[in-house]
């Protein structure tokens, strides 16, 4: 799929769920739903896994802020694949590296089609940490709102992808049931309609999109950079664990 930065180009693909454009990745790892470990801690007792903030970027991020490796994740909320890793090395991530003020991680949200406008908008106009926890909440049960979006009729698709592109977004995020997924979670209606017609954090997706398609080279979901150098070949825990360590000694 072409990586426009219009709004009318991702919503034009907004109902086509081609997961498998994060790229087939290795599947191996924790259970999902699994309790994530207790964080260690850094230098002086402090947990720096509870230190989240919301950076300039829109994204999400969790740690000390002058620590000596700096890792950004991309990742879509529609791809298993960033899921997987959620569920596999996530826990480990906090506990051993964020935690005890090694890495300094945040979370972008990449839009690999249309669906994924809704969820990331919605993310981003929450503060810090109850964004964080939204995204988490995403991704663990990723695979019951994503169905949603599977049972819609084609007649509906195209109704959909004929609206005005502002209207487009509630409507599609409507669609597919989000708006009970936001309520359950304590967000109301108004609040709802308020995060995904919100145009400064449309802006804010788009120029991530471009940020990491011309200067990180992203092909796939998800991708990882560290200390500002694109990770390549590296779409599961397992593979970057390992550049992890080498990066802190």
């Amino acid at each position: 799929m072409s990586l426009s930065l219009s709004r009318s180009a991702l919503l034009a693909a907004a109902l086509t769920l081609t997961l498998a454009a994060c790229d087939k990745k290795e599947e191996a790892g924790l259970p999902a739903g699994e309790t994530a470990p207790a964080a260690a801690q850094g230098a002086g007792g402090q947990n720096w896994a509870e230190t989240i903030t919301v950076t300039d970027k829109g994204g999400i991020a969790i740690g000390n802020p002058d620590a000596p490796v700096k890792l950004i994740e991309y990742a879509s909320f529609t791809c298993p694949h960033c899921r997987e890793f959620k569920e596999q090395g996530l826990p480990t991530l906090l506990r051993d590296y964020v935690g005890t003020g090694k890495v300094h991680y945040e979370f972008r949200s990449f839009l690999l089609n249309g669906i994924d406008i809704g969820p990331s908008m919605l993310v981003l106009c929450q503060p810090a940490a109850a964004g964080w926890k939204l995204t988490e909440a995403l991704f663990s049960t990723q695979m019951q709102w994503v169905q949603g979006y599977q049972t819609i009729s084609e007649a509906d698709q195209a109704k959909l992808q004929a609206m005005p592109a502002d209207q487009a977004i509630v409507a599609i995020a409507d669609a597919g049931g989000l708006d009970d997924f936001a309520r359950l979670r304590g967000i109301p209606a108004a609040k709802f309609q308020q995060c995904l017609t919100d145009q400064a954090s449309l802006n804010k997706l788009q120029a991530n999109v471009q940020e990491a398609v011309s200067k990180y080279k992203l092909s796939g979901t998800p991708t990882f950079v560290i200390n500002d150098e694109t990770v390549p070949d590296t779409y599961t825990w397992a593979a970057l664990e390992p550049k992890l360590k080498a990066a802190v000694q």
